[in-house]
Formats: C-alpha cells, sequence, structure tokens
C-alpha cells in the first residue's frame, strides 16, 4: 500500500533525540518493514525525508538546532505563545496545497498522521479524497495550556472538535487517553489503543561489549548499574528521582547511577550531584545520538522512572524492558496496564523518593530477584510491545477503515 506518514508539527523533527521522535521513525520504518511504500512529510524536518536520510545532528531537525533568535528571551512567554499558536494556524493553510500535489504525485493510497496542534489539513484532505486516514493522538491539548501555554486555546478545542469529526479512525497509547478522547467527542468506536514500543534486537549486547561500556560509564565489577534515560523534564519526576538517588547511595555502596539524557533539569540535578559529593556514585552522559542509547541501556541492571503524566505511555519502559532490566516505576493506570506490579516490576507511589529508594535498594541487594523480573518483562516485552507489532495492528486498522469499505 502506498502509505503517506505525515507530522504537520513545524517543531517536531525526524531526528530529535526524543520520544516523539523516536516514536515518528519507528512507525514510519516499521510500516515499511511491513512491506508498504511509505513516503514520510515532517514539517519539522522541513517536508519531505528519504526513507534512509533521518537528519539527527543539531543544525539539521534537532532541538538544539531550532533555537529561538536572541532576542526573543526579552519578549513575554504571553507574546511568544501568541505567536507560535498564529504561525501554527498560518503554517496549516499554507501547507494544504503542497500536501495536495504529493498526494496525487505519490499516488497515496492512505494516510498515517500524527496529531499536531491547530493542523487540519492532513484529516481535510484525506476526508475530500476518500482516503482512509489514522490520526495518532498522543496527548491532551490541554497539556499545552496547562503547562506550555495556549493563547488561542479556544481556537484550538474548536479544531480538535474538527479533527474528531473528520477522523476515520483514531489511535492513542493509553486506555486513559481513549477514554479522555471518548469523553471529549471522539467516536468511542473508532478509538484503538496502541501502546508505545521497541526494535528489541537494538538492545541485544554482547558480555564483552556491554563490560567495557559499563567500565566506561563507571560501573564497577561488583556493582549494580541503575539508570534513567530521557529528557530531564519536570514531568518524569526528576526532582523525586534525585531525592532517591542520595538514598539509595547512603543505604549501599553497590548502586552505581547512570543518567543518559538531558534536559531544562540538567543544572538542577549536577546542583544536586555537586551540593551533596555524589560526583563518584553518578555518571551523567548527557544527551546521545538516538542510536547510541540501546547500548547505554543494556549496560545497566535497574531502569527508573519517577513520574508520569496520566495519558502516557513512556517509551524507556520498553526499552527498560528489551535490555531485561528489573523496572521501578509509578503506579499510575497508563503504567500498570503494560507492567504488571510485583512479576514484572516495581511500581511505586508517582514522586515518593522514600518508596523509590527502598525499591531501588531491594533490587540492588537481591540479585535473583532482579534478574528474574528483568527476565519475566523482557519475555513480554518482547511478545507484546515491538514496532513490527504496532505496524501489523495499523495494518490491520487500515484493512478495515470505513472509507476502505464504502470504496
Amino acid at each position: 500500500m502506498n502509505l503517506l506518514y505525515l507530522s504537520l508539527a513545524p517543531h517536531m523533527g525526524l531526528g530529535d533525540p526524543l520520544g516523539y521522535g523516536t516514536h515518528m521513525r519507528e512507525v514510519a520504518s516499521a510500516l515499511e518493514e511491513a512491506g508498504h511504500s511509505v513516503v514520510r512529510y515532517i514539517a519539522g524536518s522541513g517536508g519531505l525525508v528519504p526513507a534512509a536520510g533521518v537528519p539527527a545532528a543539531p543544525g539539521d531537525s534537532s532541538p538544539a538546532g531550532r533555537r529561538r533568535p536572541r532576542f526573543a528571551a526579552y519578549v513575554p512567554p504571553p507574546v511568544r505563545h501568541l505567536a507560535r499558536d498564529v504561525r501554527e494556524l498560518w503554517h496549516n493553510r499554507r501547507v494544504a496545497g503542497p500536501l495536495a500535489r504529493l498526494v496525487t504525485a505519490a499516488r497515496t493510497e492512505a494516510v498515517y498522521e500524527r496529531s499536531a496542534f491547530m493542523q487540519l489539513a492532513g484529516l481535510e484532505l484525506a476526508a475530500a479524497r476518500g482516503l482512509p486516514h489514522i490520526l495518532e493522538v498522543n496527548a491532551p491539548i490541554e497539556e499545552r495550556r496547562d503547562y506550555h501555554g495556549y493563547p488561542l486555546y479556544r481556537v484550538g478545542r474548536v479544531r480538535e472538535q474538527r479533527k474528531f469529526a473528520l477522523a476515520d479512525q483514531m489511535v492513542c497509547v493509553t486506555s486513559a487517553l481513549r477514554d479522555y478522547l471518548a469523553a471529549a467527542g471522539a467516536d468511542p468506536a473508532r478509538i484503538h489503543v496502541i501502546p508505545n514500543a521497541v526494535r528489541p534486537a537494538a538492545f541485544a549486547l554482547d558480555p564483552a561489549a556491554r563490560a567495557a561500556l559499563r567500565t566506561r560509564l563507571g560501573v564497577g565489577p561488583d556493582q549494580v548499574g541503575v539508570g534513567f534515560v530521557g529528557r530531564f523534564g519536570f514531568w518524569r519526576g526528576m526532582h523525586a528521582l534525585m531525592a532517591a538517588l542520595a538514598e539509595v547511595a547512603a543505604a549501599t555502596p553497590r548502586a552505581h547511577f547512570v543518567l543518559i539524557g538531558d534536559g531544562q533539569l540538567m543544572p538542577d540535578v549536577r546542583r544536586f550531584i555537586a551540593e551533596r559529593s555524589l560526583g563518584s556514585r553518578v555518571t551523567l552522559t548527557g544527551g546521545l545520538p538516538p542510536a547510541a542509547v540501546p547500548a547505554h541501556v543494556a549496560a545497566l541492571d535497574v531502569g527508573l522512572l519517577a513520574g508520569s503524566p496520566w495519558y502516557s505511555s513512556p517509551i524507556k519502559l520498553f526499552e527498560y524492558g528489551a535490555a531485561g532490566l528489573a523496572v521501578v516505576a509509578p503506579r499510575v493506570p497508563a503504567v500498570a496496564e503494560v507492567l504488571a506490579d510485583g512479576s514484572e516490576g516495581l511500581l511505586v507511589e508517582p514522586e515518593d523518593a522514600p518508596a523509590l529508594a527502598a525499591a531501588v535498594v531491594a533490587l540492588v541487594t537481591d540479585e535473583s530477584r532482579r534478574r528474574a523480573l528483568g527476565e519475566r518483562y523482557r519475555k513480554r516485552v518482547c511478545a507484546e510491545f515491538t514496532w513490527a507489532r504496532v505496524a501489523a495492528q495499523v495494518t490491520a486498522l487500515l484493512a478495515r477503515s470505513p472509507r476502505r469499505r464504502g470504496r
């Protein structure tokens, strides 16, 4: 099938080293591997992106390469946010013509679109052409309003309702998000839950390479590598994670911490480590190229997540699982539906530093339990949460599209 993979978010690039970048790259690639011919149109990467030409360097499509002009620091946030909202509306209008020409030239038979703020062009084009269309929704729009500023929220809300009316089918990553979409007006019969996933083979690391990488990361021969991978942001409970780290360090010398990633809370993390003289117990890798992340995760023994938004399906959970790590994560419904407490990992109250620390100490000091939890979750992840399985589910949805049946 000739598929158009579409993301009209102007600020989300295919090569970005964050969860959305991973999701876009992997879904498009998995659909290709499933036998479809996939054309990628990623607004944040400049439009058409070659199948093998995924940009991943600063200055290309990464956040580092899309820095705000210097004068932006002097513009009040409400003004910046309003300019962003207006720019997104303009972008939606500007892209309609090029998209129509692309769909014709590529002989597009179906569209898979990642939902983006204010963007209706893809939905309207697919509806006008009678093309099967899947709209992927990853977060409620209230998140932008509450945390990032959304002066034109009411306009955005109206446009979300328009998306629901135009949607052929919708997919989301958690049951909680499905329930939200249904309550917001989407047709429940057209909403399908497809959790995030992983490519297990990428996390296979031979023993010699693993031992060498552990040494470079500062994990001693008799130590347990305890780590976190992802953006250092408030929504992942970084402050609670750091407090737990200090408690674990005081409780046992066997834990060495590896924090993989970067973000707005990195200065806080560095300050915390310095103030408590934890430099010898913690390794900060900084941001890594996406291709380097799997080996670094596979070099660890325990994977941590202190907090997670109610609607989120953290890719890091499946990365930890694919690598066979024992996982400690927050006890929220969206996590509990993909990780069984006690048999596949340990769930604790969100951002509860003492509970997180106690769970980590229990795993560090009990190797047999640590290995058993990691192996059980690895088996489930490899069976249920792979990008190949995501592609198969998407293919099945396209095959039974209401628009396809109507042809």
